[in-house]
């Protein structure tokens, strides 16, 4: 048909990224809406363009995100660097975390012991 239809998908698809980059529900939520959108207008003029695939994609990983973020326990709005993450995937890296402090702690006592010169006394 014609490119402004194309570039009107491509128009949303971007928007819907900037949406869902944000990890929010709410936000993640109308990311769904324009990449659905994308998809709907693809489909439409040009079902055979290689962009249907990055669109389907984003619109899986979005799907993905609001899924963790109904699951119980997790936060309703992370930090934007942050995306969201399951209970279990919180509790391994928590794990992950306290194992390596507690290394951190018990390594300078050994440490210390290993490399101190014994004191010379002088008479």
């Amino acid at each position: 048909m014609g490119n402004k239809y194309i570039d009107t998908a491509h128009i949303r698809y971007s928007l819907g990224m900037a949406l869902w980059l944000s990890y929010k529900p709410l936000k993640t939520f109308q990311a769904l809406g324009e990449f659905r959108t994308a998809i709907m207008f693809l489909k439409l003029r040009d079902p055979t363009r290689h962009s249907m695939t990055a669109f389907e994609r984003a619109l899986d990983l979005a799907q993905d995100s609001l899924r963790l973020f109904q699951e119980p326990g997790t936060r309703t709005a992370w930090p934007f660097w942050r995306p969201p993450t399951s209970r279990l995937e919180d509790r391994r890296e928590m794990t992950d975390l306290f194992r390596e402090l507690r290394m951190c702690v018990s390594w300078p006592d050994s440490y210390i012991q290993h490399t101190t010169k014994p004191e010379v006394k002088l008479s």
